[in-house]
């Protein structure tokens, strides 16, 4: 077998086959160039082609319009009257929003896997009664409430977080 590798028979064979296969490949791109040209491609339109009504309006979209004369004063009348701006009204208190739902979205957002006799199984991590489970801890007036697990009865499990409670039912 390695007389026959190290021939020079075999060296031109091999020589040819990759002039061949060189050859192969030349003639395939072309001809795949020749037909790309001659597949029909719409032409980008320049600017210059393209033409638009001229709007001030859209370029220009401030208008200024002429204010409203203020009360003219009359003879007698005091001058400083005409001057005079009404006191701007008094803006409302601001109003505080409402404190979202916290228990509903640890409903939500905390998976139960599994409930064992002292401790239950939150998303694969195993937290016994009385731990905290800081991974759903929430900020809230200036406090970082961690909800923490309470209690455990056959299937429910009741996780405290502040003053709030959130009850969970595998």
């Amino acid at each position: 077998m390695k007389a026959i590798l190290k021939s020079r028979n075999f060296a031109l064979f091999s020589y040819a086959c990759m002039a061949v296969v060189l050859w192969l490949t030349w003639t395939l791109v072309d001809y795949v160039n020749e037909n790309l040209n001659s597949v029909a491609v719409e032409r980008v339109k320049t600017v210059q082609e393209v033409s638009a009504p001229f709007d001030v309006h859209n370029l220009y979209p401030v208008e200024v319009k002429a204010a409203k004369l203020g009360p003219v004063a009359q003879a007698g009348d005091d001058i400083d009257r005409a001057f005079r701006k009404d006191p701007p009204p008094k803006a409302p208190d601001p109003v505080e929003p409402p404190e979202p739902d916290y228990s509903a979205l640890l409903q939500q957002y905390m998976l139960v896997d599994g409930i064992g006799t002292n401790g239950v199984f939150i998303h694969g991590k195993f937290y016994s009664v009385g731990e905290a489970v800081p991974e759903y801890s929430y900020p809230m007036r200036g406090r970082t409430i961690v909800p923490v697990v309470a209690s455990i009865s056959g299937n429910t499990v009741v996780i405290k977080h502040g003053a709030k409670t959130a009850v969970f039912k595998l």
